[in-house]
């Protein structure tokens, strides 16, 4: 590929192969800043800033990220926001990053296509976040699983399996839960737990806790 860039760019009859290094680079590279800054996160997960913030536009961010990831699996994604107060002491980068990747995780479990759901609720003392999927779902020992550190069930090429455990992590920090719901064949539910003070630390108890 660097010969061919170095010269005056590919022949035509080479153009699809460069084409091809350069995507495959390409997503390798996005894939390797994805694990570092995942096992940077799970290895100090201290810090972050905590301060009052509106839950829907983290909403909306987190949607717009994964947006062209939705379209080209086919996926119908629909993004419920809270009607009434929104308002939660968070930190909205870890946040929106929790989502994302629970966002994620739903896109890949739909392979043939599927709905997506993005939803807010809340009530006076929470707020609580659910991702919907209706895709492939989980078995009982997977569900036990996930949030373990390291433990996935793909093949290797699309991280190291810290995903969940970081989301696991963001949750705990901001003093919730997250809990997961699943079917085989029918599809996922992840439901993150927030109140509306955050107490950080390791109070939050989940699947990972010992829940199946």
């Amino acid at each position: 590929v660097g010969r061919c860039l170095k010269d005056d760019g590919p022949k035509d009859d080479e153009r699809p192969e460069v084409m091809r290094y350069l995507d495959l680079i390409q997503k390798e590279s996005r894939r390797c800043g994805d694990i570092v800054r995942n096992l940077l996160l799970f290895a100090r997960p201290a810090g972050g800033e905590f301060a009052l913030q509106h839950v829907n536009p983290i909403l909306e961010r987190a949607a717009m990220l994964v947006h062209h990831h939705t379209q080209i699996a086919g996926i119908r994604m629909d993004t419920v926001p809270i009607e009434g107060n929104d308002q939660l002491v968070c930190d909205a980068d870890q946040l929106q990053q929790a989502l994302v990747a629970l966002l994620v995780n739903a896109v890949e479990a739909m392979p043939q296509g599927g709905s997506l759901t993005l939803r807010a609720e809340e009530d006076e003392a929470s707020v609580r976040l659910s991702v919907a999927d209706t895709g492939i779902g989980m078995t009982p020992d997977v569900q036990a699983r996930i949030f373990e550190p390291f433990f996935s069930t793909k093949d290797g090429k699309t991280g190291v399996g810290l995903g969940l455990a970081v989301v696991y992590g963001i949750v705990q920090r901001h003093g919730g839960r997250i809990d997961v719901e699943s079917s085989v064949g029918r599809g996922t539910t992840f439901t993150v737990r927030l109140p509306r003070q955050a107490a950080q630390g390791p109070a939050a108890r989940g699947p990972a806790a010992g829940a199946s």
